[in-house]
């Protein structure tokens, strides 16, 4: 069903794609030891496919999830802080970012938006003056 979806997405038809990885997603979170690749790989690549097509709420919702499943995929966290940051909530853009980079310190876009956003400075979702 992987294959599928991707096929579908190869032809940009991508609501058909986040159908078929939606359903490899329900399929193999009833068996996680048996089908965690599957269940990691439809997360990653749905990720991406909402991200490119910036369906951000979509990809909060299933990045959430995905960061249930696989609380130290630091990827998980990545795409979880893009869909706050295009939200303008900085604060838990920050703290994913900070949490991509906890997993794996040499994430480069996700250094990069830390920097950009000022989280270090980041306090109460305002930055210090």
């Amino acid at each position: 069903l992987i294959y599928l979806a991707d096929a579908y997405a190869d032809l940009k038809q991508s609501d058909t794609s986040a159908y078929w990885f939606n359903r490899v997603i329900d399929l193999a979170s009833k068996d996680t030891s048996k089908y965690n690749w599957e269940l990691s790989t439809s997360f990653a690549k749905l990720a991406g496919l909402y991200a490119r097509e910036k369906k951000y709420g979509k990809l909060k919702k299933l990045a959430l999830n995905w960061t249930k499943y696989y609380p130290q995929k630091a990827n998980a966290w990545f795409f979880l802080a893009i869909a706050y940051q295009t939200s303008q909530d900085l604060k838990n853009a920050c703290d994913c970012y900070r949490k991509t980079l906890k997993y794996d310190p040499k994430h480069k876009y996700a250094r990069d938006f830390y920097k950009k956003l000022k989280c270090k400075e980041l306090k109460n979702g305002k930055a210090k003056k």
